[in-house]
């Protein structure tokens, strides 16, 4: 009973990850511009046996200028809604698109052919304890 929770829980956050990044693919704006990668996701057991929760470590990145942020997501319940601010947030604040020149509406690119690899495949790899004291 205890890894199928934990899977299912997995296999929710990593849909909505696919989903994202196939949302953004499929932008007539951004067209595969942004992308998040997983870095590792760990399952753990809620202490009353009731259900499973994960922690997921992401990489936010930008393919056109090569910026990457890192996030993290602890609530499984409301993953949806978390994994898109965090990358709204990647877009206005992080990579603050809205504010280069040319306007991002008037220079359209096509990302979606462009493979981008997350060099650091490793938690240890990065620093997380920033954004873990927010």
């Amino acid at each position: 009973m205890k890894n199928k929770d934990i899977k299912k829980v997995m296999k929710k956050v990593t849909k909505t990850i696919r989903d994202i990044n196939k949302n953004i693919e499929n932008d007539n704006l951004w067209l595969g511009r942004f992308c998040v990668t997983p870095i590792r996701i760990d399952g753990y057991r809620y202490d009353d046996r009731s259900g499973a929760w994960c922690k997921c470590y992401l990489v936010f990145i930008d393919k056109a200028t090569g910026k990457q942020m890192l996030g993290i997501m602890k609530d499984t319940i409301t993953i949806n809604a978390d994994l898109y601010w965090l990358m709204n947030d990647f877009i206005c604040k992080e990579v603050n698109v809205w504010a280069e020149v040319p306007n991002p509406r008037n220079n359209i690119k096509d990302y979606t052919k462009t493979n981008f690899m997350v060099k650091k495949r490793k938690v240890q790899d990065y620093n997380f304890d920033e954004i873990l004291r927010r």
